[in-house]
């Protein structure tokens, strides 16, 4: 996906081929905006760990009442009746933004101004450029996102920058090869080759098959409990009653 600045809007017929090529298209006010341009990411991890990404951070999000939205390879667009200023970042991140299925794309102006706190790019050959200089621009000066992280799969590199002063600021990884994102209060970072978010105990927020395992494991340990309470308690009662045939024995009346 690609930015000009310079250029003028495109006549509405070339949008619409845009729109036919892509996936869904909205219009506002006679002019349509694809929600992307149909092309897929370079390399199926980008896509797999973009989708698990989501649906990990979305869990987390719910768990603590954020209404957020999370967007992938999809347009952004920033400049209203011109649908030549857009990006279409990898993955981002809208804080405060409420639920609605039917969005393809994000018009800033239909979103009270909202802008993305948080951008990850996957970087492939053809768009490391885009990634590392133009986007990277429009990221810091247009769009003020809050954090920026550029990613390498293969390799397993990952940078990350926040918006200071109007410019960005590389950031340090910790021990572990992670990178804090101050917007979300989490850290970005590798498990082998897959992306993940961590938690600030340093967990990483699992996605829904974890989830679900997890959940499985705690009632299989709470099943335990109960049975050994249980247990417990029949063993209780009949040592109380052991005692009480013990004294009964001996004449002593145990009530």
């Amino acid at each position: 996906m690609s930015v000009d600045l310079a250029r003028p809007a495109r006549p509405l017929w070339k949008v619409m081929g845009m729109a036919l090529r892509g996936k869904a298209a909205v219009v506002d006010d006679e002019i349509l905006y694809p929600a992307d341009d149909g092309v897929p990411m370079d390399d199926q991890t980008h896509t797999r760990n973009a989708a698990s990404m989501t649906e990990a951070l979305q869990a987390w999000l719910d768990a603590r009442g954020q209404p957020a939205w999370i967007g992938s390879n999809s347009f952004i667009y920033y400049q209203h009746g011109d649908p030549r200023r857009n990006v279409g970042p990898d993955y981002f991140v809208v804080l405060g933004a409420q639920e609605n299925e039917e969005r393809d794309c994000w018009r800033v102006w239909n979103e009270g101004g909202l802008l993305p706190q948080v951008i990850v790019e996957f970087v492939s050959k053809r768009s490391s450029r885009k990634d590392r200089v133009t986007n990277f621009a429009i990221y810091r000066d247009v769009l003020k996102t809050h954090n920026y992280f550029i990613c390498w799969n293969r390799s397993r590199r990952l940078e990350g920058y926040v918006l200071e002063g109007g410019e960005y600021v590389r950031l340090l990884p910790d021990a572990n090869g992670r990178v804090a994102c101050g917007a979300l209060g989490l850290r970005l970072g590798f498990e082998g080759r897959v992306l993940r978010w961590y938690d600030a105990e340093g967990s990483p927020l699992p996605f829904d098959r974890e989830r679900t395992t997890l959940e499985a494991h705690r009632a299989n340990q709470e099943t335990r409990r109960a049975d050994e309470e249980a247990r417990r308690a029949n063993r209780a009662e009949q040592e109380l009653a052991r005692l009480c045939d013990l004294l009964a024995s001996r004449g002593i009346d145990a009530q």
